[in-house]
Protein backbone atom coordinates (compact mmCIF):
# COMPACT_ATOMS: atom_id res chain seq x y z
CA UNK A 1 0.00 0.00 0.00
CA UNK A 2 1.33 3.81 -0.64
CA UNK A 3 1.09 5.73 1.54
CA UNK A 4 0.29 9.35 0.55
CA UNK A 5 1.77 8.88 -2.59
CA UNK A 6 0.41 7.26 -5.46
CA UNK A 7 0.68 3.85 -7.90
CA UNK A 8 1.26 6.56 -11.32
CA UNK A 9 2.42 9.71 -11.30
CA UNK A 10 0.06 12.73 -12.23
CA UNK A 11 0.75 15.70 -14.64
CA UNK A 12 3.07 18.54 -14.11
CA UNK A 13 2.00 20.98 -11.98
CA UNK A 14 1.38 24.41 -12.91
CA UNK A 15 1.44 23.53 -16.40
CA UNK A 16 5.53 23.04 -16.03
CA UNK A 17 8.27 25.66 -15.87
CA UNK A 18 11.43 26.15 -16.78
CA UNK A 19 12.01 22.15 -17.12
CA UNK A 20 12.78 21.16 -20.52
CA UNK A 21 10.34 17.78 -21.51
CA UNK A 22 9.33 17.14 -17.57
CA UNK A 23 6.76 14.64 -18.74
CA UNK A 24 9.36 12.43 -21.18
CA UNK A 25 7.28 12.71 -24.25
CA UNK A 26 10.30 13.81 -26.23
CA UNK A 27 12.12 10.60 -24.70
CA UNK A 28 15.38 11.80 -22.73
CA UNK A 29 15.69 14.95 -24.91
CA UNK A 30 16.88 18.08 -22.16
CA UNK A 31 18.26 15.55 -19.76
CA UNK A 32 21.60 14.33 -18.98
CA UNK A 33 23.43 11.73 -17.31
CA UNK A 34 24.52 12.89 -13.69
CA UNK A 35 27.59 11.30 -12.18
CA UNK A 36 28.06 7.30 -13.11
CA UNK A 37 25.68 5.00 -13.93
CA UNK A 38 23.53 5.05 -16.89
CA UNK A 39 20.26 6.59 -17.32
CA UNK A 40 17.31 5.37 -19.67
CA UNK A 41 13.89 6.30 -21.12
CA UNK A 42 11.00 3.70 -19.88
CA UNK A 43 7.06 3.07 -20.35
CA UNK A 44 4.56 2.18 -17.82
CA UNK A 45 1.93 -0.17 -19.03
CA UNK A 46 -0.69 2.42 -17.97
CA UNK A 47 1.26 4.59 -21.18
CA UNK A 48 3.32 6.75 -18.68
CA UNK A 49 6.89 7.04 -19.40
CA UNK A 50 9.73 8.33 -17.34
CA UNK A 51 13.36 8.12 -16.71
CA UNK A 52 15.42 5.77 -14.46
CA UNK A 53 19.11 5.96 -13.16
CA UNK A 54 20.39 2.34 -12.92
CA UNK A 55 24.01 0.79 -12.34
CA UNK A 56 24.54 3.52 -9.94
CA UNK A 57 28.42 3.44 -8.18
CA UNK A 58 27.68 6.74 -6.00
CA UNK A 59 24.64 8.64 -4.39
CA UNK A 60 24.70 11.27 -6.71
CA UNK A 61 24.67 8.91 -10.12
CA UNK A 62 21.37 10.38 -11.39
CA UNK A 63 19.75 12.70 -14.22
CA UNK A 64 20.12 15.67 -14.69
CA UNK A 65 18.81 19.11 -16.58
CA UNK A 66 21.05 22.57 -16.95
CA UNK A 67 19.14 25.70 -16.18
CA UNK A 68 19.53 29.45 -16.04
CA UNK A 69 18.18 30.94 -12.53
CA UNK A 70 17.41 34.45 -12.04
CA UNK A 71 18.13 36.54 -9.14
CA UNK A 72 15.05 37.93 -7.42
CA UNK A 73 12.82 34.60 -8.39
CA UNK A 74 11.48 32.13 -6.62
CA UNK A 75 11.41 28.81 -7.86
CA UNK A 76 9.03 26.25 -6.78
CA UNK A 77 9.88 22.22 -7.49
CA UNK A 78 7.98 18.79 -7.95
CA UNK A 79 8.32 15.80 -9.14
CA UNK A 80 7.23 12.15 -8.62
CA UNK A 81 9.74 9.85 -7.62
CA UNK A 82 10.12 6.18 -7.14
CA UNK A 83 12.79 3.80 -5.95
CA UNK A 84 13.28 0.19 -7.02
CA UNK A 85 13.56 -1.38 -3.91
CA UNK A 86 12.23 -0.70 -0.08
CA UNK A 87 11.77 2.90 1.08
CA UNK A 88 14.84 5.31 0.72
CA UNK A 89 15.28 9.13 0.94
CA UNK A 90 15.63 10.93 -2.10
CA UNK A 91 16.86 14.73 -2.12
CA UNK A 92 16.89 17.30 -5.20
CA UNK A 93 20.00 19.14 -5.73
CA UNK A 94 20.58 22.50 -7.19
CA UNK A 95 24.45 22.89 -8.39
CA UNK A 96 26.16 26.32 -9.08
CA UNK A 97 29.31 27.98 -9.31
CA UNK A 98 29.06 28.55 -5.54
CA UNK A 99 27.66 25.29 -4.17
CA UNK A 100 24.91 22.83 -3.80
CA UNK A 101 21.64 23.84 -2.56
CA UNK A 102 19.14 21.30 -1.60
CA UNK A 103 15.84 22.17 -2.82
CA UNK A 104 13.51 19.05 -1.24
CA UNK A 105 13.48 15.75 0.01
CA UNK A 106 11.18 12.79 0.41
CA UNK A 107 11.51 9.15 1.15
CA UNK A 108 10.62 7.55 -1.83
CA UNK A 109 9.36 3.28 -1.89
CA UNK A 110 9.43 1.10 -4.34
CA UNK A 111 6.23 0.27 -6.62
CA UNK A 112 4.40 4.03 -5.56
CA UNK A 113 5.64 7.53 -7.07
CA UNK A 114 5.58 9.84 -4.09
CA UNK A 115 5.62 13.87 -4.97
CA UNK A 116 8.75 15.28 -3.95
CA UNK A 117 8.13 19.49 -3.52
CA UNK A 118 10.55 21.86 -2.65
CA UNK A 119 11.64 25.16 -3.77
CA UNK A 120 14.92 28.05 -3.61
CA UNK A 121 14.96 31.78 -4.05
CA UNK A 122 17.98 32.80 -6.04
CA UNK A 123 20.44 36.10 -4.81
CA UNK A 124 22.66 35.74 -7.89
CA UNK A 125 21.83 35.07 -11.58
CA UNK A 126 23.47 31.91 -12.07
CA UNK A 127 24.07 28.69 -14.28
CA UNK A 128 22.37 25.89 -12.42
CA UNK A 129 22.18 22.18 -12.55
CA UNK A 130 19.42 20.04 -11.12
CA UNK A 131 20.17 16.44 -10.50
CA UNK A 132 18.57 13.66 -7.97
CA UNK A 133 20.57 12.28 -4.92
CA UNK A 134 19.72 8.99 -3.03
CA UNK A 135 21.22 7.80 0.11
CA UNK A 136 23.12 4.10 -1.31
CA UNK A 137 21.57 1.04 -0.27
CA UNK A 138 23.63 -1.77 1.62
CA UNK A 139 25.89 -3.74 -0.11
CA UNK A 140 25.16 -7.88 -0.87
CA UNK A 141 27.89 -9.76 -1.77
CA UNK A 142 27.28 -13.23 -3.57
CA UNK A 143 31.24 -15.23 -3.86
CA UNK A 144 30.62 -17.49 -7.06
CA UNK A 145 32.92 -19.70 -9.09
CA UNK A 146 33.72 -19.31 -12.45
CA UNK A 147 30.60 -21.28 -13.76
CA UNK A 148 28.71 -18.67 -11.74
CA UNK A 149 27.26 -21.20 -8.95
CA UNK A 150 27.43 -20.01 -5.16
CA UNK A 151 30.34 -20.70 -3.13
CA UNK A 152 28.67 -21.48 0.40
CA UNK A 153 30.59 -20.50 3.39
CA UNK A 154 33.35 -18.51 1.08
CA UNK A 155 35.03 -15.98 3.18
CA UNK A 156 35.04 -12.43 1.77
CA UNK A 157 37.67 -9.60 3.02
CA UNK A 158 36.98 -5.85 2.04
CA UNK A 159 40.01 -3.26 2.27
CA UNK A 160 38.84 0.57 2.01
CA UNK A 161 41.88 2.36 -0.21
CA UNK A 162 40.72 5.64 0.07
CA UNK A 163 38.19 7.44 2.30
CA UNK A 164 35.19 9.45 0.59
CA UNK A 165 34.55 11.43 3.86
CA UNK A 166 37.05 14.28 4.62
CA UNK A 167 39.22 12.93 7.38
CA UNK A 168 42.10 14.32 8.50
CA UNK A 169 44.42 15.26 11.48
CA UNK A 170 46.78 18.25 11.48
CA UNK A 171 50.63 18.05 10.89
CA UNK A 172 53.94 20.11 11.89
CA UNK A 173 56.88 20.94 10.80
CA UNK A 174 58.55 17.82 12.14
CA UNK A 175 56.54 16.02 9.43
CA UNK A 176 59.14 17.06 6.78
CA UNK A 177 61.95 14.73 8.42
CA UNK A 178 60.77 12.27 9.44
CA UNK A 179 59.69 9.61 7.57
CA UNK A 180 57.64 7.35 9.85
CA UNK A 181 55.09 9.99 10.52
CA UNK A 182 54.86 11.02 7.20
CA UNK A 183 54.12 7.17 6.76
CA UNK A 184 51.66 6.83 9.73
CA UNK A 185 49.83 10.11 8.53
CA UNK A 186 49.87 9.66 5.25
CA UNK A 187 48.19 6.25 4.97
CA UNK A 188 45.19 7.34 7.42
CA UNK A 189 44.15 10.76 6.30
CA UNK A 190 43.20 12.78 3.24
CA UNK A 191 42.69 16.32 4.97
CA UNK A 192 45.32 18.53 6.84
CA UNK A 193 45.62 21.68 8.56
CA UNK A 194 48.80 23.00 9.75
CA UNK A 195 49.40 23.64 13.38
CA UNK A 196 51.04 26.49 13.71
CA UNK A 197 53.27 27.44 10.61
CA UNK A 198 50.77 29.78 8.78
CA UNK A 199 49.50 31.71 11.74
CA UNK A 200 50.73 35.34 11.21
CA UNK A 201 52.96 35.05 14.33
CA UNK A 202 54.98 32.46 12.16
CA UNK A 203 55.26 34.41 9.28
CA UNK A 204 56.00 37.63 10.37
CA UNK A 205 57.48 37.34 13.62
CA UNK A 206 59.96 40.47 12.91
CA UNK A 207 57.74 43.27 10.77
CA UNK A 208 57.89 43.40 7.08
CA UNK A 209 60.09 39.87 6.51
CA UNK A 210 57.83 37.36 5.45
CA UNK A 211 58.91 34.22 5.56
CA UNK A 212 56.91 31.20 3.87
CA UNK A 213 59.80 28.73 3.60
CA UNK A 214 58.44 26.16 6.01
CA UNK A 215 54.69 26.68 5.21
CA UNK A 216 55.55 26.12 1.40
CA UNK A 217 57.31 22.93 1.92
CA UNK A 218 54.70 21.64 3.96
CA UNK A 219 51.76 22.67 1.31
CA UNK A 220 54.41 20.62 -1.51
CA UNK A 221 54.43 17.30 1.05
CA UNK A 222 50.63 17.38 0.90
CA UNK A 223 50.70 17.90 -2.72
CA UNK A 224 52.73 14.80 -3.14
CA UNK A 225 50.70 12.98 -0.94
CA UNK A 226 47.42 13.82 -2.30
CA UNK A 227 46.14 15.33 0.91
CA UNK A 228 43.59 18.43 0.48
CA UNK A 229 44.86 21.40 2.91
CA UNK A 230 42.72 23.94 4.91
CA UNK A 231 44.10 27.22 5.32
CA UNK A 232 44.75 27.77 9.42
CA UNK A 233 44.44 30.52 9.43
CA UNK A 234 44.69 34.38 8.49
CA UNK A 235 43.87 36.46 11.37
CA UNK A 236 43.47 35.68 14.68
CA UNK A 237 41.11 37.63 17.25
CA UNK A 238 42.79 37.01 20.39
CA UNK A 239 44.91 39.50 21.28
CA UNK A 240 47.55 36.80 22.89
CA UNK A 241 48.53 35.27 19.90
CA UNK A 242 49.10 37.99 17.90
CA UNK A 243 52.67 38.94 16.39
CA UNK A 244 54.74 40.85 19.14
CA UNK A 245 55.05 43.62 17.34
CA UNK A 246 51.55 44.02 16.14
CA UNK A 247 49.60 45.21 19.62
CA UNK A 248 51.75 48.92 20.07
CA UNK A 249 50.61 49.46 16.44
CA UNK A 250 48.83 52.97 16.48
CA UNK A 251 44.98 52.44 14.44
CA UNK A 252 46.06 53.33 11.09
CA UNK A 253 49.34 50.96 10.68
CA UNK A 254 47.50 48.38 12.37
CA UNK A 255 44.84 48.20 9.46
CA UNK A 256 47.48 48.61 7.18
CA UNK A 257 49.36 46.10 8.26
CA UNK A 258 46.41 43.81 9.01
CA UNK A 259 45.35 44.32 5.15
CA UNK A 260 49.42 43.48 4.25
CA UNK A 261 48.65 40.29 5.89
CA UNK A 262 45.20 39.46 4.36
CA UNK A 263 46.78 40.00 0.65
CA UNK A 264 50.20 38.50 1.26
CA UNK A 265 49.36 35.10 2.70
CA UNK A 266 45.45 34.74 0.62
CA UNK A 267 47.31 35.85 -2.71
CA UNK A 268 50.23 33.37 -2.05
CA UNK A 269 47.79 30.42 -1.62
CA UNK A 270 45.05 31.12 -4.15
CA UNK A 271 44.08 28.03 -5.60
CA UNK A 272 45.91 25.58 -3.47
CA UNK A 273 43.56 25.58 -0.30
CA UNK A 274 40.62 23.84 0.22
CA UNK A 275 39.17 26.53 2.93
CA UNK A 276 40.52 29.58 4.81
CA UNK A 277 40.00 30.14 8.70
CA UNK A 278 39.75 33.55 7.92
CA UNK A 279 38.91 35.68 11.57
CA UNK A 280 39.66 32.89 13.86
CA UNK A 281 37.80 32.75 16.71
CA UNK A 282 36.20 35.88 16.64
CA UNK A 283 32.81 35.16 18.53
CA UNK A 284 35.20 35.07 22.06
CA UNK A 285 37.39 37.65 21.16
CA UNK A 286 37.75 40.92 19.62
CA UNK A 287 40.96 42.47 19.05
CA UNK A 288 40.62 43.50 15.65
CA UNK A 289 36.99 44.62 16.16
CA UNK A 290 37.91 46.89 18.77
CA UNK A 291 40.56 48.52 17.51
CA UNK A 292 39.22 49.09 13.64
CA UNK A 293 35.45 48.23 13.64
CA UNK A 294 32.93 46.00 14.24
CA UNK A 295 32.78 45.65 10.33
CA UNK A 296 36.28 44.72 9.97
CA UNK A 297 35.89 40.73 9.89
CA UNK A 298 33.04 40.91 7.53
CA UNK A 299 35.37 43.48 5.20
CA UNK A 300 38.34 40.51 5.27
CA UNK A 301 36.21 37.73 4.40
CA UNK A 302 35.13 39.37 1.24
CA UNK A 303 38.78 40.97 0.52
CA UNK A 304 39.48 36.76 1.04
CA UNK A 305 36.53 35.58 -1.16
CA UNK A 306 38.19 38.50 -3.96
CA UNK A 307 41.45 36.98 -3.55
CA UNK A 308 40.66 33.45 -3.64
CA UNK A 309 37.22 33.07 -4.85
CA UNK A 310 37.47 28.87 -4.88
CA UNK A 311 38.18 27.90 -1.51
CA UNK A 312 35.37 28.41 1.13
CA UNK A 313 35.41 30.67 3.70
CA UNK A 314 34.85 29.18 7.37
CA UNK A 315 33.98 31.30 10.54
CA UNK A 316 35.37 29.33 13.52
CA UNK A 317 35.04 29.42 16.91
CA UNK A 318 34.46 26.80 20.45
CA UNK A 319 32.18 25.64 22.66
CA UNK A 320 29.29 26.06 19.98
CA UNK A 321 28.92 22.27 20.45
CA UNK A 322 30.83 21.45 23.58
CA UNK A 323 29.01 23.67 25.99
CA UNK A 324 25.15 24.95 26.30
CA UNK A 325 26.83 27.65 29.14
CA UNK A 326 28.58 29.54 27.08
CA UNK A 327 26.97 32.66 25.49
CA UNK A 328 29.19 33.81 23.31
CA UNK A 329 29.08 31.29 20.83
CA UNK A 330 25.57 29.75 21.41
CA UNK A 331 24.10 28.54 18.15
CA UNK A 332 21.65 31.25 18.04
CA UNK A 333 25.05 33.86 18.43
CA UNK A 334 26.74 31.84 16.01
CA UNK A 335 23.84 32.50 13.72
CA UNK A 336 23.97 35.99 14.01
CA UNK A 337 27.47 36.60 13.59
CA UNK A 338 27.07 34.64 10.28
CA UNK A 339 24.21 36.75 8.76
CA UNK A 340 26.45 39.80 10.08
CA UNK A 341 29.21 38.71 7.82
CA UNK A 342 26.59 38.00 5.02
CA UNK A 343 25.26 41.19 4.92
CA UNK A 344 27.96 43.28 4.33
CA UNK A 345 28.63 44.09 0.94
CA UNK A 346 29.79 41.46 -1.77
CA UNK A 347 29.63 38.44 0.86
CA UNK A 348 25.57 38.04 0.31
CA UNK A 349 25.72 35.55 -2.56
CA UNK A 350 29.00 34.15 -0.53
CA UNK A 351 28.83 30.40 0.61
CA UNK A 352 30.59 30.37 4.24
CA UNK A 353 31.41 27.77 6.10
CA UNK A 354 30.73 26.68 9.82
CA UNK A 355 33.32 25.34 11.83
CA UNK A 356 32.96 23.99 14.79
CA UNK A 357 35.54 23.25 17.12
CA UNK A 358 35.15 21.16 19.62
CA UNK A 359 37.23 20.54 23.03
CA UNK A 360 34.77 18.16 24.58
CA UNK A 361 35.12 16.94 28.15
CA UNK A 362 32.36 14.50 27.86
CA UNK A 363 30.11 15.24 24.91
CA UNK A 364 26.91 15.93 25.60
CA UNK A 365 25.40 14.31 21.97
CA UNK A 366 21.27 15.52 22.29
CA UNK A 367 22.53 19.44 22.91
CA UNK A 368 25.53 18.87 20.25
CA UNK A 369 23.24 17.16 17.72
CA UNK A 370 20.49 20.30 18.30
CA UNK A 371 22.89 22.64 17.64
CA UNK A 372 24.37 20.99 14.78
CA UNK A 373 20.53 21.09 13.41
CA UNK A 374 20.14 24.55 14.15
CA UNK A 375 23.30 25.72 12.15
CA UNK A 376 22.13 23.14 9.32
CA UNK A 377 19.24 25.15 8.21
CA UNK A 378 21.64 27.59 6.80
CA UNK A 379 22.21 25.10 4.45
CA UNK A 380 26.19 25.82 4.96
CA UNK A 381 28.63 23.36 5.05
CA UNK A 382 29.58 22.22 8.58
CA UNK A 383 33.16 21.19 9.39
CA UNK A 384 34.12 19.76 12.70
CA UNK A 385 37.66 20.55 13.99
CA UNK A 386 40.20 20.69 16.82
CA UNK A 387 38.43 17.81 17.82
CA UNK A 388 39.63 16.30 21.17
CA UNK A 389 37.92 14.34 23.82
CA UNK A 390 38.78 14.10 27.30
CA UNK A 391 36.62 11.62 28.27
CA UNK A 392 39.29 8.72 28.53
CA UNK A 393 42.66 8.52 28.13
CA UNK A 394 42.25 7.37 24.10
CA UNK A 395 42.17 11.07 22.56
CA UNK A 396 40.70 11.56 19.48
CA UNK A 397 41.74 14.33 17.37
CA UNK A 398 40.51 16.07 14.13
CA UNK A 399 42.47 19.15 12.86
CA UNK A 400 43.72 19.68 16.49
CA UNK A 401 45.46 23.16 16.06
CA UNK A 402 47.93 23.75 18.49
CA UNK A 403 48.08 27.15 20.48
Amino acid sequence: MCFLSFTEPLKPQYEGGIINNPGFSSGLNGWSKFGDGEIEERNSKEGNTFAVAHTRNNSYDSFSQKLYMHKGKHYTFSAWIQVSEGKEPVSAIVKTRRGYRNVGTIVAESGCWSMLKGGLTVNSSWPAELYFKIRKRKVRIHAIDSQGKVLAGAKVSIKQNTVAFPFGSAINKEILNNQAYQNWFTSRFTVTVFENEMKWYSNENTRSKVDYSVLNAMLNFAKQHGIAVRGHNILWDDQTYQPSWVESLPTDELRQAADQRVNSVVSKYAGQLIHWDVVNENLHHSFFKEKLGKKFSAAVFQNTHQLDPKATLFLNDFSTIESSGDAKAAPAVYLHKLREIQSYGGNKAQVIGIELEGHFKEPNIPYMRSGIDTLAATGMPIWLTEVDVNQSPNTVLLYPNIK
